[in-house]
């Protein structure tokens, strides 16, 4: 089912889905897995799959940090984050010399897509003060070998292609409603982790519960 849209307009959203649960009321932070999706008219990209814990405290933390304090992204004035990105974790010379930017990455990452690591999402305050939130494709065979059946393609290769998959920018008001949709949503969850007495990953009492 799912559990919340956060719009970026009126055609996109961000989806927050849980494939276990009935209701809202059954969610708690460390039983249950979801996973989120960037959706518009077109496409569903997937950008993350963990316990609801892990996500709703990222999302909370990348919200807090775009809107109270801006970060520093003055090194994406002549490239994008995610062709950094990649760059940084190829340990390509470009990037990698200047470690200080290790910081920038952590502080904008939203959410990195688990497990496939096919995606990272990001949500910063560029040099112009606008809010962005951008999905960028991760070089595919940076933490894998290439399977025997797929089509290889060298690094400097598949960078020459390299674009965004999603680039916006989001009005002050948007990420505000974000904000309060999350505040609710995380106060929800807890209170449902209180009413089953939830112990943290792996909790009995909520596996039991969501086995009826």
């Amino acid at each position: 089912m799912v559990i919340a849209k956060f719009f970026l307009n009126n055609a996109e959203y961000v989806a927050i889905e849980c494939e276990d649960i009935n209701s809202t009321d059954d969610l708690v932070l460390w039983a249950d897995w979801v996973k989120i999706f960037f959706i518009s008219k077109s496409d569903k990209t997937k950008l993350f799959h963990d316990y609801p814990g892990e996500a709703l405290h990222l999302f909370k933390v990348a919200l807090s940090q775009v809107l109270n304090a801006k970060v520093d992204c003055g090194y994406l004035q002549n490239y994008d984050i995610g062709f950094l990105y990649n760059d940084y974790n190829r340990e390509e010379p470009l990037f990698i010399q200047d470690q200080r930017h290790k910081n920038k990455f952590v502080t904008s990452s939203l959410f990195e897509s688990t497990g496939d690591y096919t995606v990272s999402t990001w949500l910063y305050q560029n040099e112009q003060e606008e809010l962005i939130f951008e999905v960028t494709p991760n070089y595919p065979w940076t933490y894998r070998d290439p399977d025997p059946d797929e089509h290889f393609i060298e690094y400097e290769e598949w960078m020459k292609n390299y674009k965004p998959l999603v680039k916006r920018v989001l009005s002050p008001e948007v990420v505000k409603q974000w904000t309060k949709q999350l505040d609710e949503l995380y106060a929800k969850v807890k209170e449902n982790d209180e009413r089953l007495r939830c112990k943290g990953p792996g909790c009995q009492e909520c596996l039991k519960q969501n086995s009826k």
